[in-house]
């Protein structure tokens, strides 16, 4: 009988001993714990990138957290440490770990950034948790995250460049606007759009931390941005070609407008050339003419010169002639009463007529030889 006591407290013993044990990790699964850490990611552009932290604390039901504290301690080249921020959501929040899908009901998040001063390589991201759960110890986690810091250099050249073809695309479509004096409206508004993909690559790059996308758009930008510059000169190119044809066509146009106009001047010159020719002998003829005029102007005066002294020599001679003609008429008349007077008796009156007649034929044909001799 007592054989059989001692047999049963002795099973008791011993499989008290294999419950007690189990009982203590019951009791410390069902306390709060941290079941899970996330980063968004573990390879970075210093400067513009960070490290989301998520820490996701489950409370099984029953239990509380008294206290939750964490920092993120980010070594890379230079030492930085971010405090984690406890956060209890709303609704809780669920998530999986292996097969296990919690309820998570307290959080520690944190934006870690990088800072351009880290070196570019591998680098590593602790995080240091403090859970103090209600009516129980503080209990410490530590997680260690390798991560790759990139060189943010790569992604000032991709923008640095995109923004420069960018611009040199909009200052070259203002030139040759300007100077093709006409707008280029499908270009315009390619340069527009790409405008916009520049926009939306820096929103991608300064506000989301998104610098796969941003250094892809940053590389269509410049890649559009050379097109369109090409496209631009192409198009002037065309531009100028047709102006160049139209400007050919004009000059055609005037070049035969000229060689019409040259074929008229050189028959004007002919023309200008025979009437000069004319003018040269007309005007030598009119110098001989001029010249036998003052000849024949001299000649005339000359003559005139004669003339006026032969009337004034026969105005002088005749004045003469007339007084002696009066004198010699007058002393004949006398002469004649005399006679008459002597003879009258012995005429008759048709004889002493007569005798009148004749002397007075004698007397002319006296005058008119007298005039004659001199």
């Amino acid at each position: 009988m007592y054989r059989g006591l001692v047999l049963v407290l002795v099973l008791l013993i011993a499989f008290s001993t294999i419950l007690l044990p189990w009982r203590a990790e019951a009791q410390a699964a069902e306390m709060p714990r941290v079941v899970a850490v996330d980063l968004s990611r573990t390879t970075v552009y210093r400067g513009y990138q960070w490290i989301e932290v998520t820490v996701y604390v489950y409370t099984p039901p029953g239990t509380a957290v008294t206290s939750l504290s964490g920092f993120a301690n980010l070594s890379a080249g230079i030492v930085t440490s971010t405090p984690l921020a406890w956060i209890v959501p709303i609704s809780p929040v669920s998530k999986t770990v292996g097969n296990v899908t919690y309820e998570i009901s307290n959080l520690l998040v944190a934006r870690v950034p990088i800072p351009f001063g880290a070196v570019a390589g591998r680098g590593e991201l602790a995080i240091s948790i403090t859970l103090v759960p209600g009516g129980a110890n503080a209990t410490f986690y530590t997680y260690r995250f390798p991560v790759t810091i990139l060189d943010h250099t790569v992604v000032d050249r991709a923008r640095m460049e995109a923004q420069v073809r960018l611009e040199n695309a909009r200052a070259l479509l203002a030139v040759l606007e300007a100077v093709g004096g006409a707008p280029m409206p499908e270009l315009r508004s390619m340069l527009d759009s790409i405008s916009a993909s520049f926009d939306r690559a820096d929103v991608a790059l300064y506000d989301a931390g998104d610098v796969e996308t941003a250094l892809e758009i940053y590389e269509s930008v410049a890649r559009d941005s050379s097109g369109l510059i090409s496209q631009a000169i192409a198009v002037l190119v065309a531009r100028q070609d047709q102006a160049r044809l139209s400007l050919e066509r004009r000059l055609s146009g005037i070049e035969g407008n000229l060689s019409s106009a040259a074929a008229r001047i050189s028959a004007l010159e002919r023309s200008v050339e025979s009437a000069a020719e004319a003018i040269r002998t007309n005007e030598a003829s009119i110098r001989s003419l001029a010249t036998a005029l003052g000849n024949y102007s001299n000649t005339i005066n000359s003559y005139l010169v004669a003339l006026d002294k032969s009337i004034t020599d026969t105005n002088n001679k005749i004045e003469s002639l007339s007084r002696m003609i009066g004198a010699q008429i007058s002393n004949v008349s006398s002469t004649i009463n005399t006679r008459l007077d002597s003879i009258s008796s012995a005429l008759s009156t048709a004889q002493l007529a007569l005798a009148v007649v004749a002397v007075v034929m004698l007397i002319g044909f006296g005058i008119t030889g007298f005039v004659r001799k001199k």
